[in-house]
């Protein structure tokens, strides 16, 4: 889900799929998506949902949301998921 009440920071620019590793370039594509309001907030992140809308693993996809939980954007609820 992601967190209500962040606050709004200047989007960050595209990200090339050759910088850094695939966890990383999930990370800012998803990071940058909610910033941006494209994941809204209060939306459930489902991984099955986000695998066919990003186009990548389960894996990246899951570690970039624990990412973005540290980051306090995205919150996770047990047995709820993200």
């Amino acid at each position: 889900m992601v967190a209500t009440g962040i606050r709004r920071e200047d989007a960050p620019g595209e990200v090339d799929a050759e910088q850094g590793t695939l966890v990383e370039h999930c990370y800012r594509i998803l990071k940058r998506d909610i910033i941006r309001g494209i994941r809204p907030p209060g939306e459930r992140l489902r991984i099955e949902k986000l695998r066919s809308l990003y186009g990548m693993g389960t894996s990246p996809i899951r570690e970039a949301l624990q990412r973005l939980t540290g980051d306090g954007l995205v919150l996770v609820r047990e047995r709820r998921g993200f």
